[in-house]
């Protein structure tokens, strides 16, 4: 622990007794940050989308998961795990002395700067962050003054250094940081975006992520009430804009922004659509920083639930899903327009996410499977279609503690 820079919070029970029931569990809902939850059906994207993820970084592929005894408020830990370029092996990296029962949302610059904030649990009315640029050998302390919306696209890291933070329980606001974790200002208030022009054309409701386009432009995604119109807005010398998407069915289609995301310095989206009541999702990338491209649609089955979602080092899209008794893994082809969907063999029960390294050539995909404190690490065989184990990490869990 010398060198690292302990992070000095651990909340432990604060306020535990005013959220626990007569047995002291809380089983949180969907649209509560500890239990996957399902996609908005009919309507734009809430902000329900789970927060187990990966991407890839220049050091590395980063995978944050819930551990433990997950659905219950003072039992539930997530976890960071990387893995290394130089490694096989995944290695566990959570950020250390901070309760982190509410959750984690994690993102990186495209020079490997990797930031993690931790959701405000509990009574705590700010967030902490943490900040890497050694692969998460040793991490440095910050704050963001008020607490992180409870989306995985709640922070974005520039390659010059500035960052953004997506705060507030409600209807949100952006906070902007030249470089200092414990510096912020804020930026934007979802009520003057709703009132601008951009704001007016799509019916915006509330603010669901932030993060940084071609250039270093700043980006939020809104979820809209305007029928085709899907909430992305650059900001521009004259004020903030709404970014033109061509989606399947137009007008006709309800949109919601699920995912809005510039880890490892690559820009991409993921949008639900329910046309008719047939729910599809799309993927998005820029080509400028005013025009963007549009995948396929992938059907949904009507039952399902979206479990993790995140990106592959290309900027491509995975959506891991649950559908029957199973899981469903798709990915998108190469960012661009028309990108088809692909659908992957289905990963194990109880996989907390997937995740996605090496390069086109030596591809490797990893299935984390949680069970209570032990993470498995099971590798799919391209050749074979078949998911092989390769690692198995005991995480060090105080049940009842908050850290």
């Amino acid at each position: 622990m010398a060198h690292r820079a302990r992070l000095a919070l651990n909340v432990g029970a604060l306020g535990a007794t005013a959220l626990l029931g007569a047995g002291g569990t809380a089983h949180w809902t969907a649209g509560d940050v500890l239990l996957p939850a399902r996609t908005s059906i009919g309507g734009p994207a809430p902000l329900g989308v789970p927060l187990a993820t990966s991407f890839s970084s220049r050091d590395g592929t980063w995978a944050d998961v819930a551990m433990g005894r997950v659905g219950q408020l003072v039992n539930t830990f997530w976890q960071t795990f990387v893995l290394r370029p130089s490694s096989s092996r995944w290695t566990l990296v959570t950020p250390p002395g901070v309760a982190d029962n509410g959750g984690l949302v994690s993102t990186s610059s495209r020079t490997g700067r990797v930031l993690a904030g931790f959701e405000a649990s509990q009574l705590l009315g700010y967030s902490p962050l943490a900040e890497t640029a050694d692969a998460g050998r040793g991490w440095s302390a910050g704050l963001v003054p008020a607490r992180l919306a409870t989306t995985p696209d709640a922070l974005a890291v520039s390659g010059v250094g500035g960052m953004l933070a997506l705060v507030g329980a409600r209807d949100g606001s952006v906070l902007a940081s030249s470089g200092n974790t414990s510096d912020w200002h804020t930026s934007l208030r979802v009520g003057t975006l709703r009132v601008s022009p951009a704001g007016r054309s799509c019916g915006l409701r509330r603010l669901v992520a932030v993060a940084y386009g071609p250039g270093g432009t700043p980006l939020v995604g809104a979820s809209c009430s305007k029928g085709g119109r899907v909430g992305i807005f650059t900001r521009t010398s004259t004020g903030w804009n709404l970014v033109p998407l061509h989606l399947p069915g137009g007008a006709s289609s309800a949109a919601g922004l699920l995912r809005l995301s510039s880890s490892g310095g690559r820009t991409s989206a993921l949008v639900e659509l329910d046309r008719a009541r047939r729910v599809s999702l799309v993927g998005a990338w820029p080509v400028t920083s005013g025009t963007w491209s549009v995948s396929k649609s992938l059907p949904l089955e009507s039952a399902g639930r979206l479990v993790a979602s995140g990106t592959l080092g290309s900027g491509a899209l995975f959506v891991l899903l649950a559908e029957g008794s199973g899981l469903r893994l798709e990915t998108t082809g190469p960012p661009g327009a028309g990108a088809a969907w692909q659908e992957l063999p289905s990963p194990p029960a109880s996989t907390a996410t997937v995740a996605f390294s090496g390069t086109a050539r030596s591809a490797r995909v990893d299935a984390l499977v949680v069970h209570g404190s032990t993470l498995y690490d099971d590798v799919l065989r391209l050749r074979s279609r078949r998911w092989v184990r390769s690692q198995t990490i005991e995480v060090p869990i105080t049940y009842g503690s908050s850290g």
